[in-house]
């Protein structure tokens, strides 16, 4: 995929169908490394935010009825981002129907003033 999309899975940096228990450790784990108070004060905002992204996906894993939810809208928009990206590839491509359409037009074109061309003659006769 062009875009790659960031999730709470990998914030927690699991496997998507991870046990409780392991979705707690990694929690943890990660807690103690980015925790506002162990990074020195130039990293203290970062911190916060990881803190803040992790308190997140914790939040959202360790619910079922959340994670099911969740995981539903993950799919969702990783088809949404593999059917974006097979528009933009199709789009490098020329499609044909733009011509085939020129082409019909010209040959209705052409065969209209074809009939119209003996009723105007004759008309320009008389």
């Amino acid at each position: 995929m062009g875009a790659s999309l960031q999730t709470h899975d990998d914030t927690l940096g699991v496997a998507r169908q991870a046990a409780p228990e392991l979705l707690r450790q990694a929690y943890r784990k990660r807690a103690q490394t980015c925790h506002p108070d162990r990074v020195p004060p130039e990293a203290q905002h970062s911190a916060q935010q990881a803190m803040a992204d992790l308190n997140d996906a914790y939040a959202v894993l360790s619910d079922p009825v959340r994670r099911a939810s969740y995981d539903r809208w993950v799919d969702a928009r990783r088809q949404r981002l593999a059917a974006e990206q097979a528009a933009r590839q199709a789009a490098g491509q020329t499609p044909a129907w733009p011509w085939v359409l020129l082409a019909a037009t010209i040959a209705c074109a052409l065969l209209s003033v074809a009939t119209l061309r003996p009723a105007v003659t004759q008309a320009t006769a008389r």
